[in-house]
């Protein structure tokens, strides 16, 4: 009972962190496109001669950037962790068996 409840607790942990990527991912997308945003309208504010609008949008375009990057780092190691505490990918012969058809042992 005790090591069924374990496997079911690290298949639980797994999909939590699984699910904590996806987010990451999603934040990824989202972050990558308001940089690319803040770059587009760098490069319209190139005509004005308002340079405080153009460095403006250059370190939104940087943050949204960085941001980007850190969240992709976070997905990696979310996927990473995930792949690592799942008894279906990293677990020994028994848990797999316990995942798919629960007995006692």
């Amino acid at each position: 009972r005790v090591f069924y409840e374990q496997t079911r607790f690290k298949m639980v942990v797994s999909i939590f962190l699984g699910s904590m990527a996806m987010m990451s991912l999603a934040y990824v997308s989202s972050y990558g496109g308001e940089s690319n945003s803040a770059n587009f309208l760098k490069n319209k504010y190139d005509n004005l001669d308002d340079d405080h609008l153009e460095r403006a949008q250059e370190a939104l375009a940087g943050g949204y950037g960085f941001a980007a990057f850190m969240f992709f780092v976070a997905f990696s190691v979310f996927l990473t962790g995930a792949i690592y505490a799942s008894p279906m990918f990293c677990g020994s012969p028994n848990e797999k068996k316990m995942v798919t058809k629960p007995q006692e042992l």
